[in-house]
């Protein structure tokens, strides 16, 4: 018992450590600026729902276009924390993925599509930046899509190492949970949340009703 404690102490750790970005940041000027205009912290209740849809990051090296979607929301309902806690309706949530049109292709026509959805490799590929977009803003979005990109859902709970594929993983020390029976909240870190408010209000996003 003592070692599965020991265990479960260290991957609480691990979990728990600060999401942080690369120091030279490109958005922390916006950031600033999105935090004083707009209160910007979801968990306090401050914000409505916010979204940026299907924006033109720019194109690749051979011409295809890629886009983002970006959506900070609040949950409708009850979910259970990666800490099997019961979480109430409202807390934070997030969302975000992509599409890949052909080059001369168009956004309107299915059949242009290269892809959709999860596939934020593209986006590292792009090679030249459409208005308003920069390169480190793009790195920003990319660090928090690859540590995100299940959004806030998670199949490991807190007391499982998430290094180990879920249908190989041990049970809970705690309570047998088996990884993989259900998605477990994990709440986006404040600096999550304030980056992708503040790319969503340099972009224009319009805030939901």
């Amino acid at each position: 018992m003592a070692n599965a404690s020991g265990a479960t102490g260290a991957l609480s750790a691990r979990r728990t450590k600060q999401f942080s970005l690369p120091p030279d940041s490109g958005v922390s000027a916006m950031l600033r600026e999105a935090r004083k205009v707009a209160g910007c912290d979801l968990r306090e209740g401050i914000m409505e729902p916010m979204s940026l849809r299907d924006s033109l990051v720019g194109w690749t090296a051979d011409g295809r276009k890629v886009y983002v979607t970006i959506e900070i929301m609040r949950t409708g309902r009850q979910l259970m924390d990666i800490d099997h806690e019961p979480i109430a309706p409202g807390a934070p949530v997030i969302s975000m993925h992509g599409v890949e049109i052909r080059n001369r292709g168009s956004f309107s026509r299915d059949g242009d599509w290269r892809s959709g959805g999860q596939n934020r490799a593209v986006l590292a590929e792009v090679h030249r930046f459409a208005d308003n977009w920069t390169r480190p803003e793009r790195d920003d979005l990319l660090a928090i899509w690859r540590e995100w990109h299940l959004n806030d859902m998670r199949s490991h709970c807190a007391h499982q190492d998430p290094a180990v594929k879920w249908d190989a993983v041990a049970p809970c020390p705690l309570n047998g949970y088996r990884a993989g029976t259900a998605w477990l909240y994990a709440e986006p870190p404040l600096q999550v949340l304030q980056t992708l408010t503040g790319v969503i209000l340099h972009h224009s996003a319009k805030v939901e009703a």
